[in-house]
């Protein structure tokens, strides 16, 4: 049986996965007044590269019966080794690519913290409230004693991960599921903060080893990530060591972010049409006064 208060504190998660990610976004387009276009590529970028194309390698190397996936799943430090390394490229390159292509006309800074909400929210609404969706779905399940005609009505893989997951849930407590939410929206700071590097890498020119760094620091978090998933690193550690990690991109982040000119280009160009539109007011105003004195 599943307790209610662990129930309970997964539809709150659920909640806050959708509230707490839709509040930044507001916050974040009221204050800079910027177009949501960046914050829908990153939600792209993230779905297209994080989910649809991380399948392939997934299925390839881990996935298919051969002698390759059976020496990756058995094997913790390989098994963390590949995920960390697959999911930072692919994302990595999902990040060069829309500054370098898709967004490659926005030069302001904001455009890369608002594709990074983008990119980072989605995330957190996928990892956290879709996953804890599932779960306290099946959860209800467990608590109904509906598992056994599941089990029976699936093949022997599916039966075999829905178990998994019935054991994990039977296991849990709400301390596993409050060090969950706090890592998941230390993702979310994360995926910001990568972003910005990445696109101080696309516009600043010989700076492109910062898309190497950002790769490097998000292949460890998940390194980390993947060996709690495996029981081997205790929770409350990797927890730990990704909120001082991210704390530590997000301040070279910010660092960043604030070198790079905030298009002063188009300020002067707006400041130009201010001052001509002052100089044709005042031009009409001696116009008028002469015509007066006439």
């Amino acid at each position: 049986m599943i307790s209610s208060s662990i129930l309970n504190l997964m539809m709150e998660l659920i909640t806050l996965s959708f509230v707490i990610p839709i509040v930044f976004i507001a916050v974040w387009k009221m204050r800079t007044r910027a177009s949501l276009v960046p914050v829908f590529v990153g939600a792209g970028i993230y779905l297209l590269f994080a989910e649809l194309f991380q399948s392939v390698p997934d299925t390839l190397f881990i996935g298919m019966p051969h002698p390759l996936a059976d020496v990756i799943n058995h094997n913790v430090w390989l098994l963390a080794l590949y995920t960390a390394v697959t999911a930072a490229l692919l994302q990595g390159l999902g990040r060069y690519l829309a500054f370098r292509y898709f967004l490659s006309k926005q030069e302001s800074p904001d455009i890369a913290v608002s594709f990074g909400l983008g990119f980072g929210c989605v995330g957190c609404i996928m990892a956290l409230g879709i996953a804890n969706f599932r779960n306290y779905s099946f959860a209800q399940l467990i608590n109904q004693k509906q598992t056994d005609g599941l089990l029976k009505s699936v093949d022997a893989a599916t039966a075999k991960s829905y178990q998994s997951l019935m054991k994990e849930l039977t296991d849990m407590d709400r301390m596993d599921l409050l060090l969950t939410g706090i890592q998941q929206f230390a993702f979310l700071f994360l995926q910001v903060a990568l972003a910005v590097l990445v696109f101080y890498a696309v516009h600043k020119a010989g700076q492109i080893r910062f898309l190497w760094i950002s790769i490097g620091l998000h292949a460890l978090v998940i390194f980390l990530d993947a060996f709690w998933k495996a029981n081997v690193v205790p929770q409350f550690v990797v927890v730990l060591c990704v909120i001082i990690l991210t704390a530590g991109v997000a301040q070279t982040a910010y660092r960043l972010y604030k070198s790079i000119p905030v298009q002063e280009k188009t300020k002067d160009d707006n400041q130009d049409g201010w001052n001509y539109a002052q100089k044709r007011y005042v031009s009409k105003e001696e116009t008028q006064s002469k015509d007066t004195d006439l």
